[in-house]
């Protein structure tokens, strides 16, 4: 219950003391189990407060990972980002619920349009779900003026798909309202014996 209060609650990204912190970092389901742990343990012994799990075809379900990382650290955890074109609203809400019941509310669901080949029909799913799941206080990764024009309405915030200033500039001046917004960007670890001090560069890139 303190750490609730202390984040500001998920479900009221308006509430003033909410922050997700300077830096995330992202981990997949690409990793064993193990691996998956002991790096979120590093993350969460650095001081970073938020780590997001992706969606990515061959990798692990997100919900999974999400699980994992919730049963083993006390970390925030983001879905950045989680696509209507490849699951039904219906079972990310179900999914998302059920970790919230087990682990507290410390999850920050992040939905996006995804790799669709037909846009137009991607852009519908995701209004659809955005709006279905208006209670969750959906963020939504955008990357382009028309989905920040609707995300600027009809969303809890809105994940800037770079890390380019420029971009994230020009992308702002389309927002019809103030609303929270965070930048993210790809950055990938290979083995190292630096792995710890890697890691935490990775997530201020």
């Amino acid at each position: 219950m303190e750490e609730k209060e202390e984040l500001g609650g998920f479900r009221n990204l308006k509430s003033r003391n909410f922050s997700i912190g300077e830096v995330g970092v992202n981990l997949n389901g690409d990793l064993a189990d193990r691996e998956l742990v002991q790096r979120a343990r590093i993350i969460q012994k650095k001081g970073i407060r938020v780590i997001w799990v992706g969606e990515f075809e061959g990798f692990r379900d997100p919900f999974e990972v999400a699980e994992i990382l919730a049963s083993e650290t006390k970390l925030v955890i983001g879905f950045g980002i989680l696509s209507p074109s490849r699951r039904e609203c219906k079972f990310i809400r179900e999914s998302y619920c059920e970790l919230i019941e087990k682990y507290g509310d410390r999850f920050i669901l992040g939905l996006g349009a995804g790799n669709l080949k037909d846009r137009d029909l991607a852009y519908k799913l995701l209004v659809k779900c955005v709006k279905e799941l208006e209670d969750l206080s959906a963020l939504v990764g955008c990357s382009s003026p028309k989905v920040v024009r609707f995300s600027s309405l009809n969303s809890a915030g809105i994940l800037y798909n770079s890390v380019d200033p420029t971009i994230i500039e020009w992308l702002k001046k389309f927002e019809l309202r103030k609303i929270f917004s965070a930048a993210y960007g790809p950055a990938l670890i290979l083995p190292s014996q630096y792995y710890e001090d890697l890691l935490l560069a990775a997530s201020i890139i």
